[in-house]
């Protein structure tokens, strides 16, 4: 994450998380501040791994047609279910880009992961600030804002 163009005040908090114990995350911010890839780099910290384009344990969750379905959460829950290998306490990582598109069924199936998640499984979600996320599921994860780089933070970089 050092090699990341981030902002400073994001990258304290991000600091901070990546030793908490929580198991769910979400990553908030405006349109085109970075929050997805803070959130993978968030997950492949906590995977001890360098990449994740490869890593057998990582699913990562896209808006289909502007929206997360039921279906989509559905299949998340059958990922979670299966075994991992390994010795690291974290071996399992899952991102959801664009929480906030989240259909109300698919919100309601994913409370229950929330709830009772793997031991071994950290969930990060990206969401810009929206009233159409439950507050159930606001209140199960660790929210840090992204903040947008500035213009001269990003040509000194």
């Amino acid at each position: 994450m050092k090699d990341l163009l981030i902002h400073a005040q994001t990258m304290a908090a991000l600091s901070r998380i990546l030793e908490s114990h929580a198991h769910a995350f979400l990553f908030m911010g405006p349109e085109g501040a970075g929050k997805m890839t803070v959130a993978k780099a968030f997950i492949a910290e906590k995977l001890h791994a360098s990449k994740l384009d490869n890593y057998p344990y990582f699913s990562s969750i896209k808006p289909e047609k502007n929206a997360i379905t039921i279906e989509q959460i559905r299949n998340l829950q059958r990922f979670l279910q299966l075994k991992t290998a390994g010795k690291h306490a974290v071996r399992r990582g899952v991102v959801i880009e664009d929480a906030h598109l989240m259909t109300i069924e698919a919100q309601n199936a994913l409370l229950k992961s929330l709830e009772e998640p793997p031991a071994d499984t950290v969930i990060a979600l990206t969401a810009i600030a929206s009233p159409n996320i439950k507050p159930t599921i606001i209140s199960r994860v660790q929210v840090t804002e992204i903040l947008p780089v500035d213009e001269d933070s990003a040509v000194r970089y």
